[in-house]
C-alpha cells in the first residue's frame, strides 16, 4: 500500500479502496494543529476588524479557509506548498466527487481572490460594510470542514 508524506514523514496509508487513512496520532495532532490555526485566524480577523483593518481582516478570513482546507487534504494524504495546488486538490477530491457542495469551492476561490486583491492591489480598500457579513460565511465554511475532519479522525 502506498504512503503519502509531508516533509518526508508518512501521514497516510492508502486503503485498497484508493482512499487514504490517518496512520497514527502524530498525523492526527498535525491535522488538529491546522484546524486550530484556522480558528486562530478567525480570532485574528475579529480583532483586526474591530480595529477597522479591513484588508488584513480579509487576509485572515482567507487563511482560516486555507488552514481548514489543508487539514482536510491531510486527512487523506494530500499536501502541497502552493495555494493554487491546495485549490486544485480540494476541487478534485472533494468538490468534483460531490463530497462537498460546489459552493464550498466558490467560497474558497472568492476569498483567495479577495486576499490577493487586498494584499497586492494598491488601491483596493474593503469597507467594514462589505467585510462584516463575510464572517458568517467563513465561520460556516470552517465549521463544516472541521466537523468532517473530526468525524474521520476520531
Amino acid at each position: 500500500m502506498g504512503a503519502s508524506s509531508v516533509s518526508g514523514v508518512a501521514i497516510a496509508q492508502k486503503h485498497r479502496s484508493g482512499r487514504y487513512r490517518i496512520v497514527n496520532s502524530h498525523q492526527k495532532e498535525y491535522i488538529r494543529h491546522r484546524l486550530a490555526r484556522a480558528e486562530e485566524a478567525l480570532q485574528e480577523a475579529e480583532l483586526l476588524f474591530s480595529q477597522r483593518h479591513t484588508n488584513v481582516t480579509v487576509n485572515r478570513l482567507y487563511y482560516a479557509c486555507f488552514y481548514a482546507v489543508t487539514a482536510r487534504l491531510l486527512t487523506e494524504g494530500y499536501s502541497t506548498s502552493r495555494h493554487r495546488g491546495v485549490r486544485i486538490l480540494f476541487d478534485k477530491h472533494w468538490i468534483k466527487t460531490g463530497r462537498l457542495p460546489k459552493e464550498s469551492s466558490r467560497i474558497f476561490r472568492r476569498f483567495y481572490d479577495r486576499r490577493r486583491q487586498g494584499d497586492y492591489e494598491d488601491f483596493t480598500r474593503f469597507t467594514a460594510e462589505e467585510v462584516q457579513p463575510w464572517f458568517v460565511e467563513i465561520r460556516h465554511f470552517v465549521k463544516t470542514i472541521s466537523s468532517l475532519i473530526e468525524e474521520q479522525i476520531q
